[in-house]
Order: structure tokens, then sequence, then C-alpha cells
């Protein structure tokens, strides 16, 4: 049985010959390029510098050694620029916060302050102020102001986001490497093939995440609005993906959100089923058109059963879940949903 044959056929709810694996499939379901420069070693594979292919999160990318070592059934097809959006090439030597000899693209640059931490900047612009930060000892960065409310912030006009939407679409130049990625990848491996939508599909929120849970319960009109925006360029995305892409791609990812962390959802099951799943709902079933299957992959809906019981098990298409546990006893969620460990 190939790759593709036991991963679409355990989707599909049959038994094939045995679990089907996944490292490094999407860049949801990875590996620290720390950790893994330490498994390498480990296995004792060939000495091979790992390159950081996300440097939000200092992802490694998996190498075929390492997929055939552990035969993994998944490989990635996502776009040429992930993390901070530095595109990934050129790379060039250097030295993580623990010691770990890596490679990283040839446009990431940081600044480190005087307490050790590492400082990045969106676009590598340092006439504004730093968009991450590593904390010193850290192993990845995190969004600077994140976490922060503003009693007084004001979104954004809904015309002035469909003025910027336009950035949304996924450009020529991105939907030939995707092509190029896919039919390489299918011509060469029996592997089953995950196309990373990131960024294209989805829904976006605006403001921090406390501005936006609060926006939530405060004006569900504008939520309703900015999804609608979000879905209409989705649907778009979509269809010029499929044309690229085709039948050489076999999941699908529809969002890398957050929904909360691994011990509570971040806002309700009602609020999640009457804002967010109108525009789910209608991606996932044009993207499980396009798969040609009924699957449609929904990266990231992080440990939440119930939500994921309450909302994808009544979109019609087969759901899929990146859960690193179940939580409250966990159960499968509904005989249509899957769970991505």
């Amino acid at each position: 049985m190939t790759s593709r044959e036991r991963v679409l056929m355990a989707l599909d709810h049959r038994e094939p010959d045995r679990v089907p694996l996944d490292l490094g499939g999407s860049f949801v379901t990875g590996i620290a390029a720390t950790s893994l420069r330490r498994l390498r070693r480990h296995l004792g594979l060939e000495c091979r510098t790992v390159k950081v292919f996300d440097t939000f999160q200092m992802l490694g990318e998996v190498e075929m050694d390492l997929v055939e070592r552990f035969a993994i059934d998944c490989l990635p097809v996502e776009p040429p620029s992930m993390g901070m959006g530095l595109r990934n090439e050129r790379w060039k030597p250097w030295v993580l916060m623990d010691g770990s000899e890596v490679l990283v693209p040839g446009d990431y640059e940081i600044d480190v302050t005087a307490e050790g931490d590492w400082l990045a900047y969106a676009g590598n612009d340092r006439s504004r102020p730093p968009t991450w930060r590593m904390p010193h000892g850290g192993y990845y960065f995190d969004t600077i102001g994140y976490g922060d409310f503003h009693m007084e912030w004001e979104p954004p006009a809904i015309e002035s986001i469909r003025a910027q939407s336009r950035g949304w679409i996924v450009t020529d130049e991105v939907l030939g490497f995707l092509s190029d990625r896919a039919r390489q990848l299918r011509a060469s491996t029996d592997k089953a093939l995950v196309l990373g939508t990131w960024g294209y599909t989805g829904l976006h929120y605006v403001g921090t995440l406390p501005d936006w849970w609060a926006l939530l319960a405060a004006d569900p009109g504008y939520v309703r609005e900015l999804f609608d925006l979000c879905t209409e360029v989705a649907l778009g995305n979509l269809e010029l993906l499929w044309d690229a892409v085709g039948g050489n791609a076999d999941l699908l990812t529809i969002t890398g959100l957050d929904f909360g962390t691994q011990r509570s959802e971040w806002f309700s099951p009602e609020a999640f089923e009457e804002l967010y799943m109108p525009g789910l709902r209608r991606q996932f079933v044009r993207g499980a058109l396009g798969v040609g299957t009924r699957e449609a992959l929904l990266q990231k809906l992080d440990n939440h059963f119930r939500l994921g019981a309450l909302g994808f098990d009544a979109i019609g298409c087969q759901g899929l879940f990146n859960a690193q546990r179940k939580t409250n006893g966990g159960g499968h969620g509904g005989s249509s949903l899957r769970s991505w460990y």
C-alpha cells in the first residue's frame, strides 16, 4: 500500500495496513529546528545543516532521508515564503540561541537587545517598531503586543480592509511555484501531498487577540462583514489554486488559526457556530470539490473537540482536526471527524 493510499483510506474511515504518519507535512505539523538537528544526529543520518524554513516558529525542513527512515506518509506543497514572509532561498549560516548551527533564508535579519532578546521586523523595515520578539533562551518568536488589550481601540473600516484584500490574492508566481512543486513530488514519490494555502484561505481577524475577542461580543455585524470579505477572497483563491495544482494534491489546508489553548477555547462554541462556521463551511465545500473527494483538511483546531463536534460535523464535509491531545476525556467528535495528531 502506498502512502497516498494509506492516508486517503484512513480519511475515508477504512482501515489501512497501518496508522499513517505525518512529520513536516505542513507548517502546523512540523518540528523545531533544534529538535530536528538532535533527532538526525540520534538516528545517525547524514550530517546535514538543518534549514529553518519558518523563522517565526523556527521550524526545520524535514528532508527525504528522514521521511524514508520513519516511513512518513505526507509531504508539503506550501508557498515559497513562510513564517515572517521571507522567501526560502539564498540560505546562509546561523546560530540559534541554544548554539545549534542551522541555515536560514538570506533575507533573515534581527537585532539583539542588551538583555539578549532577538527582535525581527516586518519586511526588515527598521523605520517601524519591531514586530516579533524571541526572549533570551527562547526557541521561537512571539508577536509583540499580541496579548495587549486597548480599551479605546476601534477596528478599521471594512472598505479599507477591502482595498487591502487585493494583497490576499494568490499571485501567478506562487501558483507556478506550487504547481511545479506538486508535479515534481507526484512524479517522484508515492506520498500524500498536502496543499498549504496559508494566508490565501481561512478567516482573518483585526487588532490584537484581546481586542478581537471584545469585538466578537461587541459588534458581531462587523465580524460577519469581515468574514464575508475573507470568504469571498478565499473562494477565488481556491479556484486559482485548483486550476494550478489540480489532481496533484490530496489534502487541502483551510486555516492555520488557533481557536484556543491546550486547556480551553478562546471563545464560546455558540460564537463559533454563529460567526465562524458560515464562511468556513463555504470554504470547506469549495475545497472539497477541488480536491476531488469529500476530504478538506482544517489544520490547527487545537485540542477543541467540543468546537469541532459542534461546528464541522455540521459542515457536510469531512473535517480533519490537528489536535495534540483530547481534552475533557475527549471523543472522536462525530462520525465524520478525523483526528490528526
